[in-house]
């Protein structure tokens, strides 16, 4: 440096040089440049989305990651405060605003998900949905923290913008198969259900029907008491198929199952939905003539489509348009996987969809419907039974119900089913059964239930037979045992206290081999019939049965060489 000054002894001016070396301050600023400047190349170029706000919530700071996650580039947003335009569809203060403004009541207002950080203290995340300018959906967290000059000044705010779109993907999958997982286990139990009381109630069933039968046969047909047995009969047989909808549910019913094609079925039954739905609803098909025979059962497949289109009516009752779509699904069509994602996408399907233009249904409705007895139905109009229906014959054939439906947007019934491998020439032409007379062979006839026992021995006492009863199948033992003539057919329940049919007969073989044997059961899951012990000989009924099933049943069985 440099300065002048007066000599005060002599009053001349006086130059004096002075010299300082400031070569380790430029040095430092040189280095604190070069920090500055990496630091600012270290926080554009880092992988997390990052941008800064000053104390006037001013962006001083929006990175390349930033950009490349919003859509919104630097310059358009620095040094404004519209920020908030890369995240909300309205003007909506972002987490760093709000840390600024110190409004912390206000986060869990403005997001679903939020906490207070446990590493920075006054720092704040959240989670929550944006739509970046190319249309993207993003599931992000916010984490905000205020920034502060080293003698505690508020100068602005930071926030990072982390993507969990894929992982809040696999935890909306994971939740989803949990969900699916929990319904299954909800249905399976009320399936259950279903079987047993269909079991017990078929036991009843079939004593009823018998003796109603009895009865009529015994009487005149001109007396009084005969018609009142036919109401009996009516009643019951009413009863029976209401036993049958419960098993469908239940996917416990034994079914004959043979190659179908579906859009043989919907144009056998288009002629009776336009007579039962009325005048008032328009009926459209859609028929794909590609698609392949499936394996089902014929009658099963038209109660789908019946109870559905029924369904429909009710929902549109000021009339309205019932579409009725068949179509082809081969592996990896965008319909097969959007609608029925946890389906495995293997082998060839046909898709069966009935769609209505009716009142729709709600997310609470939508989640019992294939409850059964659940009904939106006054008192006296329904039983509740008819989606249920659909759902077991569907799902006993291997395939898979979807249902979409708003409220006030109509419902489409979506059935997948898998194609055949058997072509539809190759369906077995079933037996004709003769109604044949009685006999004089002797029968043992073993059945817990008593009133179905004695139904049974009259009927074929009437019948000609001997017959000898046993309550159980320890008694059935016995009497195969004891009994010093021969029997020539065993008619046995399956499931009994103490020893079971199947088991019984395995200890009747061993004493002797030339008798038949017919099983009935009221549980109808083929699981409880151990296949592999069952003689070429040997036969199954199914309750309830009538007095002249039975009688003919038998005498077939007799008589099979």
């Amino acid at each position: 440096g440099q300065f002048s000054e007066q000599d005060a002894k002599t009053g001349e001016e006086v130059v004096q040089l002075g010299i300082c070396d400031f070569s380790d301050i430029v040095r430092d600023w040189e280095t604190l440049a070069l920090q500055r400047e990496f630091m600012a190349d270290v926080i554009q170029n880092a992988s997390v989305p990052m941008f800064a706000v000053n104390e006037e919530h001013k962006v001083v700071l929006w990175n390349k990651a930033c950009e490349g996650l919003t859509g919104v580039k630097a310059e358009s947003v620095l040094g404004t405060r519209e920020h908030w335009k890369a995240f909300h569809d309205r003007e909506q203060a972002c987490l760093c605003d709000v840390i600024i403004d110190r409004e912390y009541d206000s986060i869990p207002k403005l997001y679903a998900t939020s906490s207070r950080s446990s590493l920075v203290p006054q720092g704040w995340q959240a989670e929550g949905w944006f739509t970046s300018v190319s249309g993207q959906r993003r599931y992000v967290l916010f984490d905000a923290a205020p920034i502060y000059t080293e003698d505690g000044q508020l100068r602005g705010a930071v926030e990072t913008v982390i993507d969990l779109t894929r992982r809040q993907g696999a935890d909306d999958e994971f939740r989803r198969r949990q969900e699916g997982f929990a319904d299954s286990r909800k249905m399976e139990a009320v399936s259950r259900m279903a079987s047993g009381i269909a079991h017990d109630f078929n036991n009843l069933l079939t004593a009823v029907l018998g003796y109603a039968r009895l009865i009529r046969e015994t009487v005149g047909p001109d007396d009084p008491i005969a018609a009142d047995a036919g109401e009996i009969l009516k009643a019951g047989e009413r009863a029976a198929d209401l036993t049958k909808k419960l098993l469908t549910f239940s996917r416990r019913q034994i079914l004959d199952m043979h190659p179908v094609n579906v859009n043989s079925v919907v144009l056998d039954l288009v002629p009776w939905l336009r007579q039962t739905l009325g005048e008032t609803v328009e009926i459209k098909t859609m028929l794909d003539a590609e698609i392949g025979p499936v394996t089902a059962n014929e009658q099963q497949l038209q109660q789908v489509i019946m109870n559905l289109g029924l369904n429909a009516r009710d929902a549109m009752p000021q009339g309205g348009t019932l579409v009725i779509q068949t179509e082809r699904l081969v592996p990896g069509m965008q319909a097969l996987a959007v609608q029925f994602e946890d389906v495995s996408d293997h082998g060839e399907r046909v898709a069966l969809s009935i769609r209505d233009t009716g009142c729709g249904m709600s997310p609470e409705i939508r989640e019992h419907l294939f409850e059964p007895f659940f009904t939106t139905k006054e008192k006296g109009q329904g039983l509740g039974l008819g989606l249920s229906t659909v759902y077991g014959i569907v799902t006993q054939i291997h395939g898979h119900v979807r249902i979409e439906s708003e409220q006030d947007a109509g419902t489409k019934v979506t059935v997948l089913l898998p194609v055949s491998r058997a072509s539809l020439g190759a369906a077995d032409e079933r037996k004709k059964e003769m109604p044949l007379p009685g006999g004089h062979e002797t029968i043992l006839v073993v059945e817990d239930d008593d009133a179905i026992r004695h139904m049974a021995a009259r009927l074929l006492k009437s019948l000609g037979y001997t017959v000898l009863e046993a309550a159980d199948g320890e008694a059935g033992l016995t009497l195969g045992k004891t009994y010093g003539e021969p029997i020539h057919l065993v008619v046995s329940d399956i499931v009994m206290p103490h020893l079971g049919g199947q088991l019984m007969v395995d200890g009747l073989r061993k004493l002797r081999s030339d008798f038949r044997v017919l099983y009935t059961s009221g549980y109808t899951d083929g699981a409880v019939l151990d296949h592999s012990r069952l003689s070429n000989h040997d036969s199954v009924m199914l309750k309830p049965y009538a007095c002249d099933g039975l009688a003919m049943k038998i005498r077939q069985v007799l008589d099979h060489s």
